[in-house]
Order: structure tokens, then C-alpha cells, then sequence
């Protein structure tokens, strides 16, 4: 390959990088994966529950609902919606490392309807 050639590529790979660099710093969401991250990892394992509250997860992050529920889904949380007879349904979120049954009608999404019957 010409070295005029090898020149250009190698700096427009610089560029790019340098690029990609300052996206993820402006990414608002970055930071916010960033807070889930530090905050689930400080949670001793025995003290994890199996999922979580949108409203709980909002209060404690300091974070609207709409920019955390896309920042979960890009670490790979899943959303359950649960409904139970005479009430609204709460969305329940799930962490990767906890393996939960899905529900047999469940879409191909990360969202899962699941139905619960109030115990007596």
C-alpha cells in the first residue's frame, strides 16, 4: 500500500475514534449507566432482590422514568408489567444476572406482561 494512503487511513481512524470519544462523554445517558452501574454493583448479592420498582429505581437514582427505562434496557434489564385483579399493573424491572420465568405469551421484546391474582 502507498504510505500516502496508509497516512490517510490511520488518521481517519484517529478522527473517528476521537469522534466516538466525545459522543460518549456528551451521551446523557452515559452517565446515567454510569450511576446504575456504581449503585447496583454497591448492593451486597444477598441483599438484591429478584426485581424492582420503576417508581423505587427513579427516587433513588434521581433519574425520570423515560431516560431509565432506555438506559436499562441498554444494560440489559428487562421489564415485566404486573397486573392484579381490581388494580393498575406496576412495572417491575429485572436485572441480567437474574434469571426470572417469563411468562409462555411473552413478545420477543424485553417487556413482559405478567398476570398476578391478589393472595387471600
Amino acid at each position: 500500500m502507498h504510505p500516502y494512503i496508509a497516512k490517510l487511513r490511520r488518521k481517519a481512524a484517529e478522527e473517528r475514534a476521537r469522534r466516538e470519544a466525545e459522543a460518549a462523554v456528551h451521551d446523557p445517558r452515559a452517565k446515567l449507566k454510569g450511576q446504575i452501574l456504581q449503585w447496583y454493583s454497591s448492593l451486597p448479592p444477598e441483599n438484591r432482590p429478584p426485581n424492582y420498582l420503576m417508581e423505587e429505581l427513579a427516587r433513588w437514582l434521581r433519574a425520570r422514568p423515560q431516560e431509565l427505562g432506555i438506559a436499562l434496557r441498554e444494560l440489559g434489564w428487562r421489564c415485566e408489567r404486573r397486573w392484579r385483579k381490581g388494580e393498575a399493573y406496576r412495572h417491575y424491572w429485572i436485572p441480567p444476572d437474574v434469571e426470572a420465568p417469563q411468562d409462555a405469551n411473552a413478545q420477543a421484546s424485553n417487556s413482559t406482561v405478567v398476570r398476578d391474582e391478589p393472595t387471600t
